[in-house]
């Protein structure tokens, strides 16, 4: 390599330093007067490290069981249960007496305290416990049972009689015209008169007394029909016990007469 000499050193060096400086000016006006922008400096910016935009861990997703099915539940109806009551194992028809517009019967039935539902001979009748006695049942229906002495009853509990609670046949002494089971009978007037033509106190007889003492008074009537019509009360030593009237208001001449036969 040739070595340069001094003054091509210093023209070059000359040339540099020039060079330099003419970069260096911010606006340099040439001969037509024109301005030269001064170039803009663009800095390469750093490469950034490649960002990552973070993805959510999978969860996991709750698989929930199918509803169980519902068991039905189901809605009792109330039971009704019938008290034991063994008071008809003792009991008795004390009186019993028919008309048109029904029946009564009086039963002796020991600790009686409810209403019993039930049916003679299949008649249906309502039988309830007398306030103002003890142990007397009153059975009525409104059909007359007359005709026969011994019927068949069943007593249930409740109204639908579901619950039987007592069945029996007893003696009812329906079929004679007036029923004989006081201590010292009856006394009836020697005239006709059917039980329509009876009425008896409306108290039940469940006096220690009933028929002690038993007295009437009778009054008996001969029309111009030469029909013979008797009225009659009785009294007891319990007071107003039954009567008879086959008069009832009839109109028409009269005569006091004694007893028809």
């Amino acid at each position: 390599m040739k070595h340069l000499k001094p003054l091509h050193l210093s023209i070059i060096t000359l040339i540099a330093v020039t060079t330099l400086l003419s970069a260096c000016q911010p606006v340099i006006e040439k001969e037509n007067n024109q301005q030269i922008e001064e170039p803009t400096l663009i800095i390469p910016s750093a490469t950034l490290a490649p960002s990552f935009t973070p993805t959510e861990a999978p969860t996991q997703t709750e698989t929930l069981a199918p509803p169980a099915a519902k068991t039905p539940t189901y809605t009792l109806e109330p039971i009704i249960t019938a008290t034991a009551f063994t008071g008809f194992n003792n009991a008795y028809v004390y009186r019993a007496f028919a008309k048109n517009d029904g029946t009564i019967m009086y039963f002796i039935v020991p600790g009686v305290d409810a209403t019993y539902y039930g049916t003679a001979d299949g008649v249906d009748i309502i039988c309830e416990p007398d306030p103002n006695q003890v142990n007397l049942l009153v059975c009525t229906t409104d059909k007359n049972l007359f005709g026969t002495d011994i019927k068949d009853f069943k007593f249930f509990a409740d109204s639908e009689k579901t619950f039987l609670v007592h069945e029996e046949s007893f003696s009812t002494l329906l079929d004679q015209i007036i029923p004989t089971s006081t201590p010292v009978g009856f006394i009836w007037p020697r005239a006709d008169f059917s039980d329509e033509d009876v009425s008896w106190a409306k108290t039940p007889p469940n006096c220690p007394v009933r028929g002690i003492g038993l007295n009437c008074e009778i009054e008996y009537r001969q029309y111009d029909d030469n029909s013979c019509r008797v009225g009659m009360t009785c009294y007891d030593s319990c007071g107003y016990y039954y009567s008879v009237d086959t008069i009832k208001a009839r109109p028409g001449e009269f005569r006091f007469s004694g007893p028809c036969w």
